[in-house]
């Protein structure tokens, strides 16, 4: 197995140290994934509380603001990030990312 982890002429340290700082990063990577993933369900959850909100009343009331397009284009960038997730790891689900 030490062939595996090991490049030819690398220590057995600086191969435990590689693989390491590889690890860091992949965990660093999924720990973004996640708050990305979080973050897009919050926006939605936002977007259903506009239209429901919309359904009760037909126009907003003179001091607030109509922030479902910007909400709106928030969920379009996760829905497009959650594609790129599936087109770069496309056996794992959202639950896993």
């Amino acid at each position: 197995h030490e062939g595996t982890l090991v490049i030819e002429g690398e220590t057995m340290e600086e191969a435990l140290r590689h693989h390491r700082e590889a690890s860091i990063c992949g965990i660093k990577n999924h720990l973004n994934k996640l708050q990305k993933s979080l973050e897009a369900k919050r926006n939605s959850y936002k977007v259903v509380d506009a239209r429901n909100k919309a359904c009760f009343t037909e126009e907003l009331p003179a001091n607030k603001e109509d922030d479902e397009p910007q909400l709106l284009g928030e969920v379009m960038e996760a829905v497009t990030y959650i594609a790129d997730m599936h087109v770069n790891a496309p056996n794992s689900s959202l639950e896993q990312h």
